[in-house]
């Protein structure tokens, strides 16, 4: 079940400054990575997309931030 906490307090709650993949992270860049998620989902709430699909769209941007991080990470090795 979802907790009824703000869009941006659950897009932040996975992006906290650390890496799944042992590396430390920032906190600039986690914030920008929030604000990122806030203003998709608040352009979908105001266009009045069905928040299934709101926190479908932010997962995915999540996971393309991810993968777009390792990728650029192996290429400057």
């Amino acid at each position: 079940m979802i907790s009824e906490a703000a869009p941006w307090e659950r897009a932040l709650a996975p992006m906290l400054p650390a890496s799944i993949f042992g590396r430390c992270g920032s906190i600039p860049g986690s914030a920008l990575g929030a604000m990122i998620v806030g203003v998709f989902n608040t352009g979908l709430s105001l266009a009045e997309v069905y928040d299934y699909w709101q926190m479908l769209v932010a997962g995915n941007l999540v996971l393309i931030a991810v993968g777009l991080d390792r990728w650029l990470r192996r290429a400057t090795k």
